[in-house]
């Protein structure tokens, strides 16, 4: 009989780390507190605590369910909802950034980069229609 492929992997995970339901039930919980707070400073040790579970078995679990970090996850919304700031037109880019939970210009507009192929300027001309 053969297992499919997802399968296989989270029962080595499970063997490797020693992740259980409880673990993965906590993952998930996880996701749900970040979902509502990403804009707020989380620390991975204090969203660990809060989910009841190692902070070392929620990076696993999380990485391995959604294919990323708590922090790259993080991120990742919160570029979203710059995304969505910026193309409402009424902040200007450091209002942004500061409004998306980030307290350094610099550090935005790396990740911005990062995640979109263009720095927050270059992104507005192209996605806000000028009047």
């Amino acid at each position: 009989m053969r297992f499919p492929k997802r399968l296989k992997t989270i029962n080595f995970i499970q063997m490797k780390f020693n992740l259980r339901a409880p673990d993965w039930d906590a993952v998930y919980k996880a996701k749900s507190i970040l979902e509502a707070r990403y804009v707020d400073r989380i620390l991975v040790a204090d969203l660990a605590s809060q989910v009841n579970t190692y902070e070392r078995k929620l990076e696993l679990g999380f990485r391995h369910l959604f294919g990323m970090t708590v922090h790259q996850y993080i991120l990742q919304k919160r570029i979203e909802l710059a995304m969505e700031y910026l193309k409402s037109d009424r902040f200007n880019i450091k209002e942004t950034a500061y409004a998306c939970g980030f307290n350094d210009i610099s550090v935005f507009n790396r990740a911005f980069k990062r995640i979109t192929g263009a720095s927050p300027s270059d992104w507005k001309k192209l996605h806000v229609p000028r009047a």
